[in-house]
């Protein structure tokens, strides 16, 4: 992110990555995202409520169809300085320390316009320790911001219970 006192300018963001092996040379990417109320713009979804299993066997992975429509003013990116992927959190609950693990990233198949749908299937893979575990499903704009940062609520939310089989 830089900032200009010149209102052309103003606040603008860029992602700059770095990726290669050091004796083969690196690559170097630098992409424009523009202005971040762009950006800001683009936390509008409509999802259908989704059916979560209330317990599922440990080390087991779920396919999950995912449907979601483009709210927004402005077309989702999926490729790019920002693009939009969906993803999910697994929190552990219980006593001890929290532990909260990442699901993999699920990219848009093209640039998702306003008002326009698309469904996603998203793996699931559930820990192989059994206990309660608090799932989050949601879009993010990667290296910006998770959707429930902004708009207070996740697509889907529920406690599972991992079990050691069923």
């Amino acid at each position: 992110f830089w900032w200009h006192p010149e209102h052309e300018y103003a606040g603008r963001m860029v992602r700059f990555s770095v990726s290669g092996e050091a004796e083969k040379g690196a690559r170097v990417r630098l992409w424009y995202g523009g202005d971040p109320a762009t950006l800001e713009r683009s936390f509008e979804v409509l999802a259908p409520a989704l059916e979560l299993p209330a317990r599922v066997a440990a080390a087991t992975t779920l396919e999950l169809a995912v449907p979601v429509r483009n709210m927004s003013s402005v077309p989702w990116a999926a490729t790019g300085a920002f693009p939009v992927t969906l993803s999910y959190r697994l929190l552990a609950l219980g006593d001890g320390e929290a532990s909260v693990f990442e699901g993999p990233r699920i990219a848009l198949p093209a640039d998702l316009p306003s008002g326009d749908p698309v469904t996603l299937t998203l793996p699931i893979t559930w820990p192989g320790t059994p206990g309660k575990y608090l799932l989050r499903l949601d879009l993010l704009i990667e290296d910006y911001a998770w959707f429930v940062d902004r708009r207070g609520e996740s697509l889907a939310e529920a406690e599972i219970e991992v079990v050691g089989s069923l």
